[in-house]
């Protein structure tokens, strides 16, 4: 069904369904002038799409370490140069969609 401009979206509880369980450990930091980073490790995925359990079976485990960095504006120059030092490239990362892959739902490369 095709949405028409400005449709009201409305869910009812029986439309939606569990599809994947995502678990990570994550830890925070924070530099001195406001530059913030989430790192994501030990990221686990269970499929529970056409389960009729929310109990996940058979973890996938994703190799990746995700850092996620989060500055002011201005601060862009800053950041770069900074992050220009690391071992690795900036792209951008969905843990939802790499789960989904991870099952064949969907191709992510």
């Amino acid at each position: 069904a095709r949405l028409q401009q400005n449709q009201d979206l409305t869910f009812r509880r029986a439309d939606l369904v569990p599809v994947l369980y995502i678990r990570y450990d994550r830890r925070y930091f924070e530099t001195p002038r406001g530059v913030r980073v989430t790192l994501d490790r030990d990221v686990r995925f269970a499929d529970l799409l056409g389960s009729r359990h929310l109990r996940p079976w058979g973890w996938a485990r994703s190799s990746r370490a995700v850092a996620e960095v989060k500055f002011a504006p201005e601060r862009r120059v800053e950041v770069a140069q900074m992050l220009a030092g690391f071992p690795f490239s900036s792209q951008r990362h969905s843990k939802y969609v790499l789960g989904l892959s991870f099952f064949h739902h969907v191709n992510y490369l």
